[in-house]
């Protein structure tokens, strides 16, 4: 589902400069419905060599990635895949996953996570219960005070509203920091 985390949890996981310094070698690739193969190998190609390489129609793109990862250790995110024929592309080229190297995938798609499968069991996102979602508000709009008690009722139909989404919680949370704390008479 949108908005549930997934992309949010895979960038501080490949943000965290614990992780980071176990990789010699990081990309992200974020993945479009209609995507190009080539486009995004040659994109991954280029994070792993930090370059702007543009590859002829002749050059196998997948190969010469391969050349590049073979013997390290690389962690790749591959953002919003929408299918499994998508994910058999865009991983041919990786060596085998191995020296501790990691390929995260995020997808709305359950068949997808199921397919990848290799290391670990896909992690289900779930929604927010009303006490996490208020939690989560309360901390991004108050910081270490409290809710006012006058603000309780307006703060618990927010709540609702987002229906535990926490990319919604977040957003919105964000709109009312930057406002007056305090309830108005219309």
């Amino acid at each position: 589902m949108p908005g549930s985390g997934k992309i949010t949890l895979a960038y501080k996981v490949y943000n965290d400069k614990l992780v980071s310094s176990h990789f010699d070698i990081r990309a992200w690739c974020t993945v479009d419905q209609k995507y190009d193969e080539k486009k995004l190998l040659e994109n991954i190609f280029n994070e792993v060599t930090s370059s702007t390489s543009k590859f002829s129609e002749n050059v196998d793109v997948a190969d010469e990635l391969r050349k590049k990862l073979f013997g390290k250790r690389y962690l790749i995110v591959l953002d919003d895949l929408w299918d499994t024929t998508t994910w058999d592309d865009l991983t041919r080229p990786f060596p085998q996953v191995e020296k501790g190297s990691r390929i995260i995938l995020t997808t709305r798609e359950k068949e997808v996570a199921l397919h990848a499968q290799r290391h670990s069991d896909p992690l289900d996102l779930r929604l927010l219960r009303l006490e996490e979602s208020w939690e989560l508000l309360e901390k991004r709009v108050f910081g270490k005070e409290s809710c006012p008690d006058e603000l309780l009722d307006v703060g618990e139909e927010i709540i609702q509203n987002c229906k535990g989404l926490p990319l919604v919680v977040d957003l919105v949370a964000g709109v009312i920091a930057g406002k007056e704390k305090k309830k108005s008479v219309a």
